[in-house]
């Protein structure tokens, strides 16, 4: 049994350290109430730790054994447990560091979860290993990361889209404030807007680069160069010592450069799902001796080695015949002055098939009519959202991501189940 003094006083702590089996009970900080008993012996912490051993002898490890077990996100089903290997959290740790030129004069800031891999592998492990700083905020708040930038001279920091829009959106804040220590950011956990990558350079003077990962996949597998062409819309080159193929989801076989499929992908820390077969022999395949991950993402990836993602397979809309991804419409719709954020999903269509409808926040009063028709004028027309909600926010996951499901559902309330 463990317990503050403090906590002593408490009903419920009372009551559970009376129910507790043990011989001795610890006290971290203060003294108990003179009337306090338990049937156990309390031992101060500090009288404990004097008293521990100072060396001992580590536990024999190989590079197949846990490290840890992270859980997905649970944006297409329920979260599934991933247990990464000790060689796989050691690979990504180093392939990121050395591809991202991550040394020790590094400052980087973590405005994500701790339990979200895009704060773990973009900014502590790395850091750690380099012999770098770590900044480390509770919570996202935009002012408070502003002054904290000037304030610790940050290099570098990751995040999602969402977090990155509300950066931009204040520029008199950050030209108040000195951020000229930042020179780079890392933006991933869902696709991002190529308009987002301008304005944050023209706000801060600094390059927005894109990530591209998932947790039982490296889980960083592409992430474009701080040095060397950055490619608008793209989430760059695979890191060192990571393999990936783009294939027709149906057949299996690889698409020439250019053209859209499912991304493979392949290297030292592929994961593996805890107690859940059906899902272990669904995601991964031995493709001639080597084990690959089917991520389930649309991609296409250039001559260039240069990947593209699309979305989710799953999200890919068929309108009339023709084959559309969220993405292609959210990039359209984001062209409007007046659009500040933008979510689409697909519904069913009663001649269609299926179509998209957008949600999209904005900064000044604009007509659904005129953003709808403002998409319709700037590409073919199956590419269009048939409906457009004007919204506060678009409602986000725990992770970052746009909720779809939630909008998916609000949707079909709005449209009663089909346009």
């Amino acid at each position: 049994m463990i317990a503050a003094a403090t906590a002593l006083e408490r009903p419920a702590i009372r009551g559970g350290l009376d129910d507790a089996d043990g011989d001795v009970a610890v006290l971290v900080d203060g003294e108990p109430a003179p009337d306090f008993r338990v049937d156990s012996d309390w031992r101060a912490l500090r009288e404990l730790t004097a008293q521990a051993e100072t060396a001992y002898d580590p536990v024999p490890l190989t590079g197949r054994d846990p490290a840890i077990q992270a859980y997905t996100s649970g944006s297409t089903g329920d979260p599934k447990g991933v247990v990464l290997t000790q060689r796989g959290v050691r690979w990504c740790t180093d392939s990121f560091r050395e591809f991202l030129e991550i040394t020790q004069d590094e400052r980087g800031l973590v405005v994500t979860p701790l339990y979200h891999k895009n704060a773990m592998t973009g900014v502590v492990k790395p850091c750690l290993a380099a012999g770098a700083s770590c900044v480390v905020l509770p919570e996202f708040e935009r002012e408070t990361v502003i002054e904290t930038i000037e304030t610790y001279e940050v290099t570098y920091l990751t995040g999602v889209p969402a977090i990155f829009k509300r950066l931009v959106e204040a520029p008199a804040l950050v030209a108040a404030s000195d951020t000229a220590s930042l020179s780079w950011a890392s933006c991933g956990s869902a696709t991002v807007p190529e308009t987002l990558a301008g304005q944050f350079e023209d706000v801060f003077d600094a390059t927005l680069l894109e990530v591209y990962g998932l947790t039982e996949g490296g889980p960083v597998v592409t992430h474009s160069p701080r040095d060397g062409p950055q490619k608008a819309g793209s989430a760059g080159l695979a890191l060192p010592g990571c393999r990936t193929r783009v294939v027709d989801p149906e057949t299996g076989e690889a698409v020439a450069d250019g053209n859209p499929g499912e991304l493979l992908v392949s290297n030292p820390g592929l994961g593996s799902y805890d107690e859940r077969p059906a899902a272990e022999r669904a995601a991964f395949e031995i493709i001639d001796g080597t084990r690959w991950l089917h991520t389930g993402d649309l991609a296409r990836k250039d001559e260039d080695g240069y990947h593209f993602i699309l979305g989710r397979l799953d999200d890919m809309m068929i309108v009339g015949g023709e084959n559309l991804y969220p993405a292609d419409v959210e990039e359209r719709v984001l062209q409007h002055d007046a659009v500040t954020d933008v979510a689409v999903v697909s519904v069913p269509h009663d001649t269609k098939g299926e179509a998209p409808v957008a949600f999209v926040v904005t900064d000044r009063p604009v007509t659904a009519a005129a953003v709808k028709q403002f998409a319709l004028d700037r590409g073919p027309a199956f590419a269009h959202p048939r409906r457009v909600f004007v919204v506060d926010a678009i409602p986000l996951s725990g992770t970052g991501k746009a909720d779809t499901e939630t909008l998916r559902q609000r949707a079909l309330e709005r449209i009663d189940g089909s346009l």
